[in-house]
């Protein structure tokens, strides 16, 4: 049989439909901390560096221009002139008119009349009769009424204005007495055994503190009433006594 040979079929061509892709929601993801690993630093040594050699910059010098000088300005020396000696010349004599002088009467001056200053009397200080009653000044009766004086009396103003009345009384018959003392020896020992019993009570007001006025005022004034009593009071009640005694018997 005779070969057959097919015919060709040209196929349909097929169009695809189109696919609409469905939409897709991406899921949240939370990220995963991480941690970051310490990263230690490489120690990094520093390479030697060679300086580069500079060649100096060649300098050329600054043309400097000369000051100008100033001739320093000469002065001429002096020339003195030759002395010339003028001619004599003879004075014409003129006699002089003679002029009669008017009186002049002088005025009365009357002298101003000039006050004299005060003269303010040096402060005197020292215990006169109790010096010559113990022989020095540097006897310690002596040292007490001076320090009774100096150290507690002139601190206060009532006790300056009471030195100062005393010392006007005091210094009028203290001299005098001190004299008949270094003349009489019998004399002087009557005065110490006169001024023991004073010395004795004011020895107790170093026993006592006296810093205001109103105390000063109350020891000052007990003191002299003490005193009075000691040198007035008591010999007049003996003499008293004794004499009432003798009109008794």
């Amino acid at each position: 049989p005779e070969p057959v040979e097919p015919e060709p079929v040209e196929p349909e061509p097929v169009e695809p439909e189109p696919v609409e892709p469905e939409p897709v929601e991406p899921e949240p993801v939370e990220p995963e901390p991480v941690e970051p690993e310490p990263v230690e630093p490489e120690p990094v040594e520093p390479e030697p560096v060679e300086p580069e050699p500079v060649e100096p910059e060649p300098v050329e010098p600054e043309p400097v221009e000369p000051e100008p000088v100033e001739p320093e300005p000469v002065e001429p020396e002096p020339v003195e002139p030759e002395p010339v000696e003028p001619e004599p010349v003879e004075p014409e004599p003129v006699e002089p008119e003679p002029v009669e002088p008017e009186p002049v009467e002088p005025e009365p001056v009357e002298p101003e009349p000039v006050e004299p200053e005060p003269v303010e009397p040096e402060p005197r200080s020292g215990c006169l009769i109790a010096t010559a009653t113990f022989g020095s000044e540097l006897a310690s009766q002596v040292q007490q009424l001076r320090e009774l004086r100096d150290n507690t009396l002139l601190q206060t103003n009532s006790g300056s204005a009471f030195m100062t009345g005393f010392n006007q009384i005091y210094y009028s018959f203290s001299p005098t007495i001190a004299d008949w003392e270094r003349e009489n020896p019998t004399f002087k020992e009557v005065v110490k055994i006169t001024l023991t019993p004073l010395i004795t009570s004011l020895s107790l007001l170093n026993y006592v503190d006296m810093d205001s006025e109103q105390e000063v005022l109350g020891y000052g004034i007990g003191m002299i009433l003490l005193n009075i009593g000691m040198y007035f009071v008591a010999p007049a009640l003996i003499i008293f006594k004794l004499t009432n005694r003798k009109h008794s018997t």
